[in-house]
């Protein structure tokens, strides 16, 4: 191994004779470089880079010297289908517009005389640029809420790499416009998993922040690179907890004397700025003036009711 030198001396044919010293000499290298060691990226590493470099030692070789590093990159654990590749005369390389994909990467070493190392390890790493998806199932929330409570039914999923955390806020226009009436709450986080398909309220706490009429609810979801999606005014919740405005009685006037048992009853007409609108009135009659006994009790949607008091008396 190493500079063999060769000498040679010439006669002729009376035994004179001549030594030329050097006239070449053989470089031999039989000896394999040192097997490098993968250092970034470690194993089992996701991103959502689609330009890395990939670094290892430095390989050793005290005969020939190092000529390069073959680097290679493949969806196969058994290699057999390369996607990448690089020989680099450095211990490093950077490769480019990497495809979302679970890859094994690995290096060996050349020398000048062409002796190969064996290959290093074999680490896995995860590129991923697609964002998880969502399954909204919630129509509207077409239903006025005077509480909080109500669960929505939205699922979010990530076949790759996973989900990492879901939040969401409330606007008080859609497209996120309008004030910002909850910024953005976490519902779960360091999730790790597939999928995630718990119905979810809101917290009493951001409920009570609600405006009274429509409000617009915006869902993230981000999975383990960070990769986010968005879903702007997932649904809306109606809120009213005002209560409506009081009618005033009209008919029969207060004191009101008569004969027959079958009366009418009038009001006027209330108002709701709650935002759900006036559903009806409930009409009570008693003979008590603490309304402990209901006479008659009725609901209707007219401002006057007819009703037939079962006896004579004050009510």
């Amino acid at each position: 191994e190493g500079i063999n030198y060769l000498h040679s001396k010439a006669y002729d044919g009376v035994g004179n004779s001549t030594i030329d010293e050097y006239p070449f000499h053989i470089r031999k290298d039989t000896t394999s470089p040192t097997i490098p060691t993968l250092s970034t990226p470690l194993n089992g590493y996701t991103t959502n880079q689609t330009t890395l470099t990939f670094d290892w030692t430095d390989s050793g070789d005290n005969t020939s010297g190092i000529s390069n590093y073959e680097l290679q990159l493949s969806t196969d654990i058994g290699f057999g289908i390369i996607n990448y590749s690089a020989t680099p005369s450095i211990s490093n390389s950077q490769l480019t517009t990497l495809s979302s994909q679970l890859y094994y990467w690995r290096v060996r070493t050349k020398d000048l005389a062409n002796n190969y190392c064996t290959w290093s390890s074999t680490y896995s790493l995860r590129v991923d640029t697609t964002v998880p998806v969502g399954d909204d199932k919630v129509t509207g929330d077409f239903t006025w809420r005077n509480s909080s409570g109500t669960s929505y039914d939205i699922d979010f999923y990530d076949t790759f790499v996973g989900l990492d955390k879901i939040e969401y806020t409330v606007y008080s226009s859609s497209n996120i416009q309008g004030t910002q009436l909850v910024i953005w709450t976490t519902l779960a986080t360091s999730l790790n998993t597939t999928y995630y398909v718990t119905n979810w309220p809101l917290s009493a706490d951001n409920w009570t922040l609600l405006q009274n009429g429509t409000n617009y609810v915006t869902i993230r979801a981000q999975d383990l690179t960070t990769n986010t999606s968005t879903f702007i005014d997932a649904f809306f919740i109606s809120k009213d907890n005002l209560v409506p405005g009081q009618p005033s009685l009209s008919s029969p006037a207060d004191n009101f004397t008569t004969n027959y048992l079958t009366q009418t009853f009038g009001w006027t007409s209330a108002t709701d700025t709650g935002g759900s609108g006036l559903d009806g009135y409930e009409l009570y009659v008693s003979t008590n003036p603490n309304f402990t006994v209901f006479t008659s009790s009725q609901f209707t949607q007219s401002t006057n009711q007819q009703i037939t008091l079962a006896n004579e008396g004050r009510y």
